[in-house]
């Protein structure tokens, strides 16, 4: 897939992330944006999904001299995201801002990681 096709979809599944946010279905709202990231992370580091993990993330993007103040907020997404999948209802301003830092991380690392 070219570059455009894959940030449509990212797109795509951003949006629907958005649609669920609205409608407050926190599981499936946190499921997406957890599973948005790391089909993005999977595509831009080169890395298989199922070889993804936060220290491979880190040590991916500290090779590629990522800005040591935003990994540490996507490895915080990330576990907001885990964590609410399993924990009670959290906080619908909580899932606003996963959202937007998640949309703020992809472009961030889409315009800094090459």
């Amino acid at each position: 897939r070219n570059k455009d096709e894959k940030l449509w979809i990212m797109e795509k599944r951003l949006a629907v992330a958005k649609k669920h946010l609205e409608a407050q279905n926190k599981k499936i709202f946190y499921d997406e944006i957890f599973r948005t990231l790391y089909e993005f992370l999977s595509d831009k580091l080169s890395i298989p999904v199922s070889d993804l993990s936060k220290e491979s993330i880190i040590n991916h993007l500290q090779k590629k001299e990522f800005a040591k103040e935003k990994i540490l907020e996507l490895i915080s997404t990330l576990d907001k995201c885990e964590f609410a999948r399993y924990a009670p209802a959290s906080e619908s301003g909580e899932m606003k801002s996963v959202y937007e830092n998640a949309i703020a991380i992809i472009t961030t690392i889409e315009e800094e990681v090459r």
